[in-house]
């Protein structure tokens, strides 16, 4: 018998005790009872703030926001299976999914970013020029949302414990292996269409005159570092530390260190529960690494 139906039942039987006992043994079972509830309770608190949402929060420009649940999203017209090259899972997975570009609709300024953010503290910023590229030409990768059934749930993560759901961006098509995988955000809770970075944040800016190099270090810290790290505050990602207070790295790593850091955390430093992934020479060359080590110095 599953559990709760096993306490609906020990309680039948604790209230019928209740009603028939003597007064003595109304009392030591009221005393047991709220011994039982006081003991219960937060375990079932407990395992339903664990469970994940399944409702996908999309905010618009102009500061609107909408609802919508994994079931209504299944339920569209336009939903349909799609299969990736999933960097995530590894290997070929098949998606119940929902095109991005027509899940936004029609976005009157695309020089902003959507941004995706997950449940664990991640936060990527889309550029919407490249989903609205997609949606134009057939030949780009095309982007997704992928929406997980609760009838049929997905299986976890490699190394972890949670699946990519409820919400997961994935990309399809020709060249959607060359998509970042800071662009494929999984267990996703909140979609908000917002200016770029670069607009939100003016301490991530650079001076007119930055040589390109630094330039260059600049665009790959949005897309690699800032979906889960700070900088100076500037930023939504919360899964890694600020990297500029109260020290930035630049001031404490020595250089060769620091690049190798980035390459593969775990070859320098690791520890129970280290969240921060290496990133492959094809994902991020050499020469971007250390362009992002410049950009961090120059602040």
């Amino acid at each position: 018998m599953p559990a709760p139906c096993r306490f609906s039942a020990g309680m039948e039987r604790f209230f019928y005790a209740m009603r028939t006992g003597s007064g003595r043994m109304r009392r030591r079972l009221w005393k047991a009872g709220m011994v039982i509830m006081l003991a219960v309770c937060p375990v079932m608190t407990a395992r339903t703030a664990e469970t994940p949402a399944e409702t996908l929060v999309i905010g618009s420009s102009n500061g609107r926001k909408q609802s919508l649940s994994a079931a209504a999203l299944l339920a569209r017209s336009d939903a349909q299976w799609v299969t990736v090259q999933d960097g995530s899972y590894g290997g070929t997975r098949r998606y119940r999914a929902v095109s991005l570009a027509a899940l936004l609709g029609k976005v009157t300024d695309d020089s902003g970013v959507l941004t995706a953010t997950a449940s664990d503290g991640f936060s990527a910023d889309l550029p919407l020029q490249m989903i609205r590229a997609a949606s134009q030409d057939a030949s780009q990768p095309q982007p997704w949302l992928a929406v997980e059934d609760p009838q049929y749930p997905w299986p976890p993560l490699p190394g972890k414990k949670a699946s990519a759901g409820p919400f997961y961006i994935i990309w399809s098509g020709a060249g959607a292996e060359r998509v970042s995988s800071e662009y494929w955000p999984y267990r996703i809770t909140h979609l908000a269409i917002r200016t770029a970075p670069l607009e939100r944040w003016p301490q991530l800016a650079l001076s007119p005159d930055a040589p390109a190099r630094i330039k260059q270090g600049q665009k790959a810290f949005i897309a690699f570092c800032l979906p889960c790290h700070r900088l100076n505050g500037a930023g939504d990602g919360s899964v890694g530390p600020d990297l500029g207070k109260p020290m930035n790295p630049t001031a404490y790593f020595q250089r060769p260190a620091l690049h190798r850091y980035i390459r593969d955390p775990a070859s320098v430093r690791d520890w129970p529960g280290r969240q921060m992934p290496g990133f492959s020479a094809k994902t991020l060359p050499d020469e971007m690494i250390e362009a992002i080590i410049d950009y961090m110095a120059g602040l």
